[in-house]
């Protein structure tokens, strides 16, 4: 449909996308209705045409805005489609059931192209889900009322494009033998012979069009167009896809599937497409990816790039420990490609995707997951030296082998990456220390899991310095006690430190005390110690939850 003839419609239109769901479709319907009342040769006010779509009235204050019939019958018809566009309806969930284009065609008896013409003149479109295979797709519907409501109002109209349409058998005939006698002299489409013939038999090209089409269908042994064969199917393109994938020619899938070039790649993107649409693309948002310079600022220059090579370098065989600040910037660099491939991702076509489009989108996940892997390499070592303590202090007969436990490890490690948010300014090691202990601790004794990944195998035998990792880990554990407690009242703190036997300062508690030892020294009762205690443990509950870590198991392992 066109664009909004008059603006106050089309930012009406807008304000509508917002409204409940309900409240939504019987605003579209006040809108069909509106249509068919409104005189092309007269103007009405907007505060009265936005007080029969959505019931508000408004003060009449301002002078008022007066808009011509004729241009408020043409926004009509696109605000219904658009609008309707926003709800995502499956067609499913109408009585009656809603036809589509080709069921209108044959309600009506005209060609598509007549559709396109009546859509003008009130035959009116929405844009409803249709299942498609596996999949949900959006396509023109048409409301089994709407459809009466038109033909009911232009009946003479429909029965002279019926009559133009209709073909005899004896023109059918006709068609058919000079179709057969061009396709045998020159190379045509079935679009191309109709052209040729629409003027020699006095119908519309899309008549004789699907005249061809049709007949080819019914008897295919006798068919005029052999190497116009019928569309590609969900498996084949699949098929298609991965052949080209291996590396096998266009020139040799086109004589396979005889298809044209054009047909062979247009499958392909088709594939990619539906490939990186059902990935699910997540990533930790932030506010700083919609800044105008977000790209400068975090890749150093604009992502235009189709090539892996224009992006800033990932050195994937390295796996030394990373700093603060390399860290950070490739988190942050990890979720923000991600970020933008999911933009693109939304995008597409589902149709006819675009090249370059696809391009773009799988660079950017190629190079986030390079940075996925530099970032998984970097804390391997901390993962083999936990599963080493854990395997220590939890050492059963028939326990669990260690290269057993770094793999689940492993996997930890890598869902860790996709959900640490490193704007909460903790460290990775951190979020990923707790992660690990918590599903250790989860783990029933025994239990015997692999991960297939050769360099998890290398980085197993290769020496870890298991007491620094730890060292540091507990360094870690302390630094996490003292930001929580920071933010606490003074005697909440005071009663956590006691409890826990929590050393803060140079004078540390010699041992936990007991809740009415800790009243006895504050000047309270042991009930009031107790709910003190309550409240800040609540506190530190809150915010512990985004670093995904227990705050009863960080006390115990801080005293």
């Amino acid at each position: 449909m066109s664009q909004y003839l008059v603006a106050p419609i089309g930012a009406l239109a807008k304000q509508m996308a917002f409204t409940p769901p309900d409240v939504r479709r019987e605003q579209l319907d006040h809108a069909e209705e509106l249509f068919w009342q409104v005189d092309p040769e007269q103007s009405y006010p907007l505060d009265f045409v936005i007080f029969r779509l959505t019931g508000y009235r408004a003060d009449g204050t301002d002078r008022p805005t007066v808009i011509v019939g004729e241009a408020l019958r043409d926004d009509l018809l696109t605000l219904v489609e658009r609008v309707s566009d926003t709800l995502d309806d499956p067609a499913d969930r109408y009585d009656p059931p809603p036809l589509d284009l080709d069921a209108v065609c044959a309600e009506l008896g005209v060609t598509a192209k007549s559709i396109s013409r009546y859509r003008k003149q009130g035959l009116f479109a929405r844009r409803l889900l249709f299942r498609s295979g596996a999949t949900m797709r959006k396509r023109l519907a048409f409301l089994p009322a709407s459809v009466e409501r038109f033909a009911e109002l232009h009946q003479a109209q429909l029965e002279t494009a019926r009559r133009t349409d209709r073909i005899s058998d004896d023109d059918r005939h006709a068609i058919v033998t000079r179709a057969r006698r061009i396709a045998g002299r020159v190379e045509a489409s079935p679009f191309r012979v109709a052209q040729h013939l629409a003027g020699k038999f006095g119908r519309s090209v899309e008549a004789i069009r699907r005249l061809l089409v049709d007949h080819d269908q019914r008897d295919p042994r006798f068919a005029i167009f052999r190497e116009h064969t019928p569309p590609l199917t969900d498996k084949q393109r699949r098929v298609i896809a991965r052949a080209y994938r291996r590396g096998v020619g266009v020139a040799r899938l086109c004589e396979r599937f005889g298809k044209t070039r054009d047909a062979i790649y247009r499958a392909i993107n088709r594939q990619r497409a539906d490939d990186l649409q059902r990935t699910p693309i997540r990533f930790v948002e932030s506010p700083t990816f919609t800044q105008p310079d977000a790209e400068r600022v975090i890749m150093g220059s604009p992502l235009h790039a189709t090539s892996d090579d224009e992006y800033p370098p990932i050195d994937e065989a390295d796996g030394s420990l990373l700093d603060a600040e390399t860290e950070q910037r490739l988190f942050v660099r990890y979720n923000f490609v991600k970020f933008r491939a999911a933009q693109l991702c939304d995008t597409l076509d589902a149709h006819r995707p675009k090249a370059a489009t696809l391009d773009a989108a799988e660079t950017l996940l190629r190079y986030a997951g390079q940075v996925r892997q530099r970032l998984a390499r970097a804390n391997l070592g901390l993962v083999v030296a936990t599963a080493r303590r854990h395997l220590a202090s939890h050492t059963t007969p028939g326990g669990t082998a260690q290269a057993d436990l770094v793999g689940e490890g492993n996997l930890v490690l890598l869902r860790a990456i996709d959900t640490f948010d490193v704007t909460r300014g903790n460290r990775f090691s951190t979020y990923l220390s707790w992660a690990l202990m918590r599903r250790f601790a989860q783990r029933p004794a025994g239990r015997v899991e692999t991960d297939g990944s050769g360099w998890l195998d290398e980085a197993i035998a290769a020496p870890v310095d298991a007491a620094g990792v730890a060292a540091e880990h507990d360094e870690q554990v302390q630094h996490t006690v003292r930001r929580l407690l920071a933010d606490l009242h003074e005697r909440e703190r005071e009663v956590l430190v006691r409890h826990y036997g929590i050393a803060l300062g140079a004078e540390p508690i010699e041992r936990p005390q007991t809740l009415a030892e800790i009243g006895e020294a504050l000047g309270v009762s042991a009930e009031r110690a107790r709910q003190i205690e309550k409240r800040a443990v609540g506190k530190l509950r809150a915010a512990a939850t985004g670093l995904g870590i227990s705050v009863e198991d960080l006390l115990t392992r801080a005293g």
